[in-house]
């Protein structure tokens, strides 16, 4: 069944199996990117994997105060399965930074010279336009002409000669706790997100095996915030990140997100055949991938469960240098939050 759906399996297999990626890739050939690629204001992405085993990964952002939050390039709601790409869909992310907050300030060293791009920053944070600069080979600073659309992403147009780029922005320090409702709460508040936003971000995106769709069955009756617990545990229960896959890159791109769970079960079977010793470690796992599979998986999840869910591109960073090492790809939730809103909650079940 496998070689009908993807004859390019018996290619790899010919080659010696699959073998492993990281994180996530802006661009569809699966090589290395150049830092100006993660800064680009995409409208859609294709989720797909990069590779953790570059050397020399260039740095895309250096932080003058580190922030342990992770690091937003682009929100996707929508999911399209006829171009098998997620895209925007557009609905408002407050940004309304309350006391006590920080100022941090980011530097992007490679930025593209005369281009628009993406200023990344955690979700929520708010950009201070006065403090958003080109600096140019001399030493010579131009004021950036910003803008923020809705989902809290902040465009910038960057002039000539642009040798990096430095901005700032507030930042909460205080940790927003989730609040308890019910379904019918949560339902009543994600259809206040409009008809349009609302059926978009709920919609099912792919069909469960049975397994899977026993287990939301099973957490059917559970309130909202034991089910973002649960659903993040179950994943990471049954996922196995494998290192050594970047052959499977090849595999994945293209495909609907069924197709893509077929093949993350697919290496599973064969880590288990081809690496008897990993046995111990692999026991009760089911699929074997990456941050970017992860996510997709996870979304499934969420949106059969009944939340408006997406994925964010970003980065997770361990230190005030961020490389593209550090690409990552996660999930967010529509939550309630006050008395009619909402806010995107970040799940990350890698």
């Amino acid at each position: 069944i496998l070689y009908r759906l993807f004859p390019e399996l018996a290619a790899k297999e010919e080659r010696g199996g699959f073998f492993g990626y990281f994180g996530f890739s802006r661009e569809s050939g699966g090589g290395a990117s150049s830092p100006e690629s993660y800064l680009n204001p995409e409208e859609n992405s294709s989720l797909e994997g990069g590779d953790p085993q570059m050397k020399n990964a260039p740095e895309i952002i250096a932080m003058r105060e580190f922030s342990p939050k992770f690091i937003v390039s682009g929100v996707f709601g929508k999911y399209n399965r006829e171009a098998k790409k997620w895209e925007k869909q557009y609905f408002t992310v407050p940004t309304e930074v309350s006391e006590p907050a920080l100022t941090r300030t980011f530097t992007l060293p490679h930025p593209p010279s005369n281009g628009r791009i993406s200023l990344p920053k955690p979700l929520g944070t708010k950009i201070i336009p006065e403090r958003a600069f080109a600096i140019d080979h001399n030493g010579q600073k131009t004021q950036l002409k910003t803008e923020e659309n809705s989902l809290g992403e902040v465009l910038a147009l960057i002039p000539k000669n642009t040798a990096s780029v430095v901005y700032s922005f507030l930042e909460s320090q205080l940790e927003m706790p989730l609040e308890d409702i019910s379904q019918s709460d949560l339902q009543k508040r994600q259809r206040g997100l409009g008809k349009e936003t609302a059926g978009v971000l709920t919609e099912k995106i792919a069909t469960l095996p049975p397994d899977l769709k026993l287990f939301i069955s099973a957490i059917a009756g559970r309130p909202p915030k034991e089910k973002l617990r649960l659903i993040e545990q179950f994943v990471k229960k049954i996922s196995y990140y494998d290192f050594d896959n970047r052959e499977v890159a090849d595999l994945k791109r293209n495909k609907d997100l069924n197709e893509l769970l077929a093949v993350m079960e697919a290496r599973m079977n064969e880590l288990l055949d081809k690496k008897p010793e990993l046995a111990p470690k692999l026991r009760g796992k089911k699929y074997a991938g990456v941050c970017a599979d992860f996510a997709k998986l996870t979304a499934i999840l969420l949106r059969e469960a009944g939340f408006a869910a997406g994925v964010i591109n970003g980065f997770a960073s361990h230190g005030k240098s961020v490389t593209s090492r550090e690409a990552h790809a996660l999930n967010f939730v529509l939550y309630p939050s006050g008395a009619r809103g909402t806010r995107p909650v970040l799940l990350d079940a890698t």
